[in-house]
């Protein structure tokens, strides 16, 4: 298959309904970016992890590539006519089109342009659909188990108008299990309420966390009790937290709840970006000789698949284009800012 547009590849994409948990329309979306991809002189490596499937496309270097393109293929629940394809005024409206095949389109388009060059850097692009699910049976699993350590990646998975992302938040989730003692609701006296005793130590959390700089949290999941006319003698929190102070808030935890009453239930790393390492740096500049003013750096509470590389310490650019309405009926994507996305990622991987 011959290189196109970026109006005609993404709508193209879109048109796969490559829902996390679709196996077939997720190896659909993988198949079709293999042909786009086939007629160059490169390397297609697959992998299983789980029933989810990724593709590792090599050029000059399987595992320890100049630079690897990191970007998910796979896209939230929506109804059949969100995968169709529309465009008005410049943007392109469908499930996806900015989380994240378009930006994924855009990385497409820029690794056939390197390897068509004939560039002597070596270059990758790994391709996963498992992210909006946890991604750890894609880039986890790829980085973890199956030993890829470019020097650098790019993910075109966050930031917003072609800023580059210096700190995204880390997670912790945290499960309470506070036990209390029942009693008969018209004798809450004769009991020990396990909401009421919850609730009294989670404000102290609560106002302990939020002296946390660069924190926030919030309750996502809370049950007790067994019929209305009983105080509960057990109740069950989750805690979402983002942080980028993992061990302080884990100090507050084991300040604000008792020993042996709580778990970690999920744990994900901060992800952060060094503008002076030389990768980095040498990315911001082609960011800014084609945009013709400065980069800003952002920070993010949420997460992406860039934490997985922090562990390994590789260097990550975590950018995007212009575009919206994640996960949303409206959302959109900007296709000149495509093209301007592109143009700055051959003209940095021109720089090395």
């Amino acid at each position: 298959m011959s290189s196109l547009p970026l109006d005609q590849l993404l709508p193209q994409m879109i048109l796969i309904p490559s829902v996390s948990t679709d196996i077939k329309a997720c190896k659909e979306i993988l198949l079709f970016c293999e042909q786009y991809l086939s007629d160059l002189p490169v390397e297609f490596h697959r992998y299983e992890r789980n029933g989810h499937h990724s593709m590792v496309v090599s050029y000059k270097e399987k595992l320890t590539p100049k630079i690897m393109f990191i970007a998910h293929l796979d896209v939230v629940p929506a109804p059949p006519q969100a995968f169709v394809p529309r465009m008005k005024d410049g943007k392109l409206f469908g499930r996806g089109v900015y989380d994240m095949k378009g930006p994924a389109a855009v990385a497409l388009n820029a690794f056939r342009a390197h390897v068509e060059s004939g560039s002597a850097t070596s270059l990758g692009i790994m391709l996963t659909t498992d992210e909006e699910i946890g991604g750890k049976d894609g880039v986890k699993y790829l980085l973890d188990n199956e030993g890829f350590r470019p020097e650098c990646a790019i993910l075109p998975d966050g930031g917003g108008n072609f800023s580059v992302v210096k700190l995204q938040y880390g997670i912790l989730r945290l499960d309470i299990l506070r036990r209390g003692k029942a009693a008969h609701s018209s004798r809450p006296e004769d009991g020990d309420n396990a909401i009421h005793s919850f609730i009294k130590d989670f404000d102290i959390f609560k106002n302990e966390i939020a002296k946390i700089p660069e924190t926030i949290m919030s309750i996502v999941d809370i049950r007790a009790g067994i019929a209305l006319n009983v105080t509960p003698d057990l109740c069950d929190a989750k805690i979402d937290i983002r942080t980028a102070h993992h061990e302080k808030v884990k100090a507050v935890a084991a300040q604000c709840f008792r020993q042996g009453e709580y778990e970690y239930i999920d744990e994900e790393p901060v992800f952060r970006t060094d503008p002076t390492h030389p990768l980095i740096a040498a990315y911001i500049a082609a960011s800014e000789a084609e945009l013709g003013k400065p980069v800003n750096l952002t920070v993010e509470r949420g997460a992406s698949d860039g934490r997985f590389l922090t562990p390994h310490n590789i260097p990550g650019i975590v950018t995007i284009c212009l575009g919206g309405g994640h996960h949303q009926d409206t959302e959109w994507i900007d296709l000149e800012s495509m093209k301007v996305l592109q143009r700055i990622f051959e003209r940095y991987l021109k720089s090395l």
